[in-house]
């Protein structure tokens, strides 16, 4: 099923001090925007991906994110189902760095029941006293959330004929492909490809390829009832060990983790 694209919340509701949305729905990518408040959200099912700043980050389920205010951004799933509740609010006052930096990170069970409570004002147009106030909590409790933070990123790049070689290795990715496999998209020498992966994302072919593999492994945990084996498997990965041990050098956590989050 296509991606539907979805819009960014009216600027007239977000010119509120606060404006929560919670979001119910299938496969979805926004275009790029940004907006006066930072938005603090939480995936509470399915896996979302984010791309600002220059990378694409993956949010996990029962993973948390925050954008900050007018930072232009892309949101997207390719998940069938998701459940995704934002709470935006003025930030840009902040002295603390994390309220000025894009970030994923792994909120406590509190902090994550807490924005699951302000559905009670989902799409409220009108300043609420009681809303800003549990927001105000919300706010300050964040630095302190924000230090377990989880990065999975891939670099993006402007670059078109870069670009097409890299869309090649995310709709290939399950196979056994080298960088010679991509020498003819963009009529490339090995020598010029090497240098473009290292000057266009920092990492070499084989890194980027292993990233891509893992992310889509914690997509495949996180909303599947697969089994680390069969995602293995799905991905790329021939050798189990090889998986796991790849797996945990990306991300820092066994496959388990995120079969964990798929479940709760």
């Amino acid at each position: 099923m296509p991606s539907r694209i979805k819009q960014a919340p009216p600027h007239d509701l977000i010119r509120k001090k606060v404006f929560v949305l919670h979001e119910k729905g299938s496969a979805f990518h926004t275009s790029s925007h940004a907006q006066p408040l930072g938005r603090l959200l939480f995936a509470e099912k399915g896996v979302l991906h984010i791309r600002a700043a220059g990378k694409q980050l993956l949010v996990p389920a029962c993973y948390c994110a925050w954008i900050p205010a007018k930072m232009e951004h892309e949101v997207w799933s390719g998940t069938n189902e998701h459940v995704i509740r934002n709470v935006y609010f003025e930030s840009d006052f902040c002295a603390n760095a994390a309220f000025h930096t894009l970030a994923v990170f792994n909120g406590s069970r509190l902090f994550c029941e807490m924005i699951r409570h302000t559905e009670r004002w989902h799409s409220n147009p009108d300043e609420d006293i009681y809303e800003l106030s549990f927001a105000t909590v919300l706010r300050q409790m964040m630095p302190d959330e924000m230090k377990k933070t989880f990065t999975v990123a891939l670099p993006t790049s402007a670059d078109t004929s870069f670009q097409q070689a890299i869309e090649y290795i995310h709709a290939n990715f399950a196979a056994s492909i080298t960088i010679a496999d991509l020498l003819p998209i963009g009529n490339f020498s090995l020598r010029t490809l090497q240098r473009l992966f290292i000057r266009e994302t920092g990492l070499s072919f084989s890194s980027y390829l292993k990233i891509t593999r893992i992310i889509k492994a914690v997509e495949l945990l996180s909303t599947s009832n697969m089994r680390s084996s069969e995602v293995a498997w799905e991905v790329g990965y021939s050798s189990i060990p090889t998986f796991n041990n790849t797996f945990r050098e990306v991300t820092g956590y066994k496959p388990e983790h995120f079969q964990h989050a798929n479940r709760q």
